[in-house]
Formats: C-alpha cells, sequence, structure tokens
C-alpha cells in the first residue's frame, strides 16, 4: 500500500516546490527590471516568452543529446512554440 503513495509524494512535493521557485523567479525578474526602468508589461511578456520556449529547448536538447546526433531539430521546435505563443 505505500508502494503507490511515494510517486504521488513526489508529484506533490514537486509541485510544490515549482509553485515557490516560479513565484520567486517572477518577483526577483520584476525587481530587476524596475531597477533598470523597464516597463512591467515588457517584463511580463519576456517572463512569459522566456517561460514558454525554455520547456521545449530544454527537451529538445535533451532529445538530441541522447537519441540522436544528426541535425539541428531543436531549433525548428523552439521557433515554432514561440510563434504559436505570439
Amino acid at each position: 500500500m505505500v508502494e503507490p503513495l511515494i510517486p504521488v509524494v513526489w508529484f506533490v512535493g514537486s509541485l510544490g516546490v515549482l509553485l515557490v521557485a516560479s513565484d520567486a523567479f517572477t518577483s526577483a525578474a520584476e525587481q530587476i527590471g524596475l531597477a533598470f526602468g523597464i516597463s512591467p508589461f515588457i517584463i511580463g511578456v519576456t517572463i512569459v516568452a522566456g517561460g514558454t520556449s525554455l520547456p521545449e529547448l530544454t527537451a529538445s536538447l535533451l532529445e538530441r543529446s541522447s537519441l540522436t546526433r544528426e541535425g539541428d531539430q531543436h531549433r525548428p521546435t523552439v521557433v515554432g512554440s514561440t510563434a504559436q505563443t505570439l
């Protein structure tokens, strides 16, 4: 009965860490941007763009490094993701 609970505990713990880290990241980015005189809108758009593109870039790079050594397939994935976000 304990075995099935281990993945659930990991998931809930990871989700909690993700929520705290994302809040800290956005607060820090806002403070840095405001210190440089950048508008909150531009800061928000930049964080959203990076936040949506980085997971695809990471997945593509990990896939490329582990499965194949050919081509640059990660570039179209990130470009397509960014275009879709806009």
